[in-house]
């Protein structure tokens, strides 16, 4: 669908802003972020903020599902012309879950 409402989109950041991490989880980032990638809607705040807020997080909490989503919208908001988000940090801390996850598995 062509149907985008930016005006809501940047309402949706303002609220999204203002939650604490305790009110954030995994899959609420992974939405969160998703939502706005997905759309086109670029606030790179929301993906700062939820970058620093999934850092947070111990990776075994993070689901490899949610992991996935966030680092797919990630690459999509730092592959985007003129962006300025670079977060080596966040993709090492997801892959430190994903490594955990295969280790274990093995």
């Amino acid at each position: 669908s062509g149907l985008r409402d930016t005006s809501l989109f940047l309402h949706m950041a303002h609220l999204s802003l203002m939650k604490r991490d305790s009110e954030l989880t995994p899959r609420t980032v992974a939405s969160i972020v998703n939502a706005f990638a997905r759309a086109g809607v670029w606030d790179e705040r929301i993906f700062k903020q939820m970058s620093a807020a999934v850092r947070r997080m111990p990776p075994k909490s993070i689901a490899l599902r949610d992991i996935a989503r966030i680092v797919y919208a990630f690459s999509l908001a730092q592959t985007r012309a003129g962006s300025t988000i670079r977060d080596g940090s966040l993709f090492r801390h997801m892959s430190a879950r994903v490594i955990t996850h295969t280790l274990t598995k093995a």
